[in-house]
């Protein structure tokens, strides 16, 4: 099973990819054939994703924050529902950011050697995504 990582740079105010390197190591010794990605722009990600779907990842983790989560778990529901071939993969962050409310929620903590050895054991549990529609004030949607 192969497992893409995909690296936001811009995280922690530019920060990230300096403490990301620190864990790397660590990463591809849990996780053989760990692949990973540095994507500066949010509009490169489906992109990456979708060829690393199509090349038989079954794992997709994120290194960032709350908006790097955003960006990858959007762009993964937005592939798979376009394409019902493609497999929907395992996901997983690897917090390294200024805000990782989502993270911190779910008991994952920021960047450190625990958080690399609980992504290496985790077991996938279905999350809700919602979808919020908002109104402007004649009902207009």
């Amino acid at each position: 099973m192969s497992t893409l990582v995909i690296v936001n740079p811009n995280a922690m105010g530019g920060r990230a990819m300096g403490l990301w390197r620190k864990y790397e190591p660590h990463m591809r010794e849990r996780f053989p054939g760990l692949s990973v990605a540095v994507t500066p722009k949010s509009s490169d990600v489906p992109e990456v994703i979708n060829a690393a779907l199509r090349g038989g990842a079954h794992t997709v983790i994120g290194v960032g924050g709350d908006g790097t989560n955003y960006t990858l778990v959007n762009a993964i529901v937005n592939l798979t529902d376009r394409d019902p071939d493609l497999p929907i993969p395992n996901y997983g962050i690897f917090p390294i950011g200024t805000g990782c409310d989502f993270a911190t929620a779910r008991g994952i903590p920021k960047a450190s050697l625990e958080t690399v050895e609980r992504l290496a054991s985790a077991r996938p549990k279905p999350v809700d995504i919602g979808v919020a529609q908002f109104t402007d004030r004649d009902g207009a949607t």
